[in-house]
């Protein structure tokens, strides 16, 4: 560049000799001129050209920046690939277990619900036996019903209860001699022997002859109302078993005192409501367990 303004320079004196001064000026001025719009020009040329440079170099920063992100995005993408296979992997396997699964539970319920179906067959049977014996102490009850209708239900009762058939007897109106007497009257001795037809019509029953008092102390020969009430019950059952010819094995006498009254103490009605014999009837406990057993065992 100084090259060319000393070269311009010379030229200027060289030729300024040979034209007029105001000529000579006005070339001068028009060179200068130019000289200064081609020094703008290089100038902006120059800036133009450092822009670029800085773009570039701004260019290759952001490449190299992209670049980065890319590797990062790329990693990125390498692990959730992995882990999208890590979960189909873990789906398959869990599906196949699944299956497995399904099928093992599918078998298990196929099992048990044989086995309630063959529980379900052994219940009814069980409920068959049951109603069978239920069946037999009815037509038991209905036959004393029907031996004894007619009978003052304060004197003779028959009633079905909690699966009992319990045929109730006044003791000392109907059964015993006197109110102090473990001795059967004739009419007591009647009672009995028609009661004995029909147990012995049912062997598959247990009977249990019951003796009942009030509160008050028995006679003095008698120690106590255990004792007194045991012995009535024993006075039937002997009646029944060596008499009647009931089963020794079918029938049991138990005594029960005053401690299971039906009627208040306080009044003389109710104390001879009280002293009673109940002659209870229910299935005969070791042929339903029996019956029972043979469903339950196969």
């Amino acid at each position: 560049m100084k090259r060319i303004l000393l070269f311009s320079m010379i030229f200027l004196i060289v030729f300024s000799s040979c034209i007029p001064k105001k000529k000579f000026l006005q070339l001068v001025d028009e060179k200068m001129k130019m000289e200064s719009f081609y020094l703008d020009s290089v100038a902006s040329l120059r800036n133009d050209i450092v822009g670029c440079e800085d773009r570039v170099s701004a260019l290759k920063l952001d490449l190299a920046e992209r670049k980065g992100e890319n590797n990062i995005l790329e990693k990125l993408r390498g692990e959730l690939q992995d882990q999208i296979d890590e979960l189909e992997l873990e789906v398959e396997l869990k599906s196949s277990q699944s299956v497995s699964t399904k099928k093992s539970t599918h078998q298990l319920i196929e099992a048990k619900e044989k086995e309630i179906v063959s529980l379900k067959a052994q219940l009814a049977s069980v409920n068959g036996v049951i109603q069978k014996y239920r069946d037999r102490l009815a037509a038991y009850n209905s036959d004393m019903s029907m031996a004894f209708q007619g009978y003052n239900t304060n004197m003779l009762d028959v009633s079905l209860q909690n699966d009992k058939a319990v045929l109730r007897l006044s003791a000392n109106s109907l059964l015993f001699k006197r109110a102090t007497s473990t001795s059967l009257s004739d009419r007591g001795m009647s009672i009995i022997q028609q009661v004995s037809e029909i147990i012995k019509r049912y062997p598959d029953l247990e009977i249990y002859v019951v003796g009942h008092t009030d509160n008050r102390p028995p006679a003095k020969s008698y120690k106590d109302n255990w004792y007194f009430s045991t012995l009535r019950a024993v006075t039937v059952v002997r009646e029944m078993t060596q008499k009647d010819d009931v089963n020794n094995n079918q029938v049991y006498a138990v005594g029960k005192a005053e401690f299971a009254p039906i009627a208040s103490n306080e009044t003389s009605d109710g104390r001879a409501r009280n002293h009673r014999i109940e002659i209870i009837a229910q299935p005969l406990s070791r042929n339903m367990i029996r019956d029972i057993q043979k469903i339950t065992k196969k």
